[in-house]
């Protein structure tokens, strides 16, 4: 999601309902939809967070399945660029409480998957199925690994593609 879409995530999150929520982080991925179209131009685009998270996430915090938010998505599809390849980062929960105790930007999204009883599952449940059936996929274990080294696994990668 664009970046000054972010001050705005709480208030919404905070004050409206499923179905607004989503369309408020649909217009985000719309949005950044356009920007990486406009940069394609120029040459490859990484994006953090596309689609699929949208998808995971809304699912997981409203308990709802996916398939019933990917209908919701399912207009929408034409208009977004598909990626060449999605990267799913994963965790043991120890990393993930110790890089969550260390984030500076910690926020109640941050709070509430941690807390909210079983919303670490359905996240987790919902990003493991997102994967499955996603044929750009590539599931990458995070434990033990710096971010140079992702960085590093992820240029891989997309070398292999661009060649």
């Amino acid at each position: 999601m664009p970046d000054f879409y972010m001050p705005w995530a709480p208030i919404m999150n905070a004050n409206t309902h499923a179905l607004p929520q989503f369309a408020f982080y649909l217009s985000g991925v719309l949005h950044a939809s356009d920007i990486i179209r406009n940069h394609l131009e120029r040459g490859p685009v990484v994006s953090d967070r596309y689609v699929s998270s949208v998808l995971a996430y809304h699912s997981a915090v409203h308990e709802l399945d996916i398939p019933q938010v990917t209908e919701l998505l399912a207009p929408f599809r034409p208009y977004l660029p598909a990626p060449d390849r999605t990267f799913y980062l994963r965790c043991t929960n120890r990393t993930l409480h110790t890089r969550m105790a260390g984030k500076k930007d910690y926020n109640q999204d941050d709070h509430d998957m941690i807390t909210v009883p079983g919303r670490l599952e359905r996240l987790r449940a919902n990003f493991d199925k997102a994967a499955a059936d996603d044929p750009t996929a590539v599931i990458i274990d995070t434990d033990d690994r710096t971010p140079g080294e992702l960085a590093d696994t992820i240029t891989g990668h997309l070398t292999e593609l661009s060649t």
